[in-house]
């Protein structure tokens, strides 16, 4: 008499809604053990498909009907959403920052937890108290008195506008290199391709090497009108007096930098100070002629790119003013 053989343990064909029954139950994410341990009967996963298991919930995650948590957690609810207006009820009142990150710690990490609470600073979601306050300065998500804060911020602007005078007088007194165009006798050098813009409008003295673009809007140089986007170059060293030729397109941004350059150029030019969150209505008012799903798009790929942070709506849903449905503003990484 043959013996038929066992066949081969697998996982439970309806396995993945078992798996997110039991997430949307659970008050709090969970690891892969504990959700092990709460999926019984034929939902039970053996050891022996673990393995399987974790690609399964991988994959779950992947279709964003889980998520992924850090420290190798899952649950139903998308981690940033549920943090977010945690860290800053926590931090209603100046509290230390150290306090900020414990409120989240328990089921992020505090490696992620402090990650977290960094973007939250750079996009200006958190506060510190006193700004330049070290590591004794506390963290607060509300301004308690706004004239005050006002007053801080300009007595700091001003300590650091004098500060980068200073780095830009010390570049002034460097050696001009050659191969620069000279644009009214300069001594002051931008890096091949750079482009001027962000509400600066006087060029008078600086020097712009060959092809650098010039857009932002009108720019002097030396009574030099440029349209908007309009190309210093091809061979032309000295613009001091001298009209562009004729065709330069009024509005040839475009031509001179692709989508993701005019939207980090668009949050440079209404916040200046990286780090402060651009609401999305006010990027998509800047950038009339482009379609809001192009820029929705290029911003999600640049926070993919680690160049921009997206702050998530605490409760998104279809709009217009929601960048990707999710997001409502942008800010760059201070990093950039």
């Amino acid at each position: 008499m043959t013996r038929m053989k066992k066949a081969p343990p697998q996982l439970h064909a309806d396995l993945a809604g078992a798996v997110r029954e039991v997430l949307d139950r659970s008050p709090v994410p969970m690891n892969v053990a504990k959700l092990r341990s709460q999926l019984t009967g034929p939902f039970k996963v053996p050891a022996k498909l673990k393995d399987a298991f974790i690609a399964l919930l991988a994959a779950e995650a992947q279709a964003g009907r889980i998520h992924e948590w850090p420290a190798a957690k899952y649950w139903i609810r998308d981690h940033r959403a549920w943090a977010e207006p945690i860290i800053l009820a926590a931090a209603e009142v100046p509290v230390a920052s150290s306090k900020v990150v414990g409120a989240i710690s328990k089921q992020f990490g505090k490696p992620a937890a402090q990650a977290l609470v960094g973007e939250l600073i750079q996009c200006g979601m958190l506060i510190r108290v006193p700004m330049f306050g070290g590591a004794k300065a506390k963290l607060c998500s509300r301004i308690a008195d706004e004239a005050a804060f006002r007053a801080e911020l300009d007595a700091a602007r001003l300590v650091i506008e004098a500060g980068y005078r200073r780095l830009e007088f010390a570049a002034e007194s460097l050696p001009s290199a050659g191969g620069q165009e000279s644009v009214g006798g300069s001594t002051t050098a931008l890096p091949h391709g750079s482009a001027v813009g962000g509400g600066q409008t006087d060029l008078t003295g600086v020097s712009l090497p060959h092809g650098s673009a010039v857009g932002g809007g009108q720019t002097d140089l030396t009574g030099v009108s440029l349209p908007h986007g309009s190309a210093v170059g091809g061979g032309q060293t000295d613009l001091t007096g001298v009209s562009l030729p004729a065709g330069v397109p009024p509005a040839a941004a475009a031509a001179h930098a692709d989508l993701a350059t005019q939207v980090l150029d668009t949050l440079a030019s209404l916040e200046p100070r990286k780090g402060l969150l651009v609401t999305a209505p006010r990027i998509y008012r800047a950038l009339p002629g482009i379609p809001k799903s192009a820029i929705d798009e290029e911003l999600l790929k640049l926070q993919d790119a680690h160049r921009v942070i997206l702050h998530r709506h605490s409760n998104p849903q279809s709009s217009d003013e929601l960048i990707g449905n999710l997001y409502v503003g942008a800010c760059w990484r201070t990093q950039e």
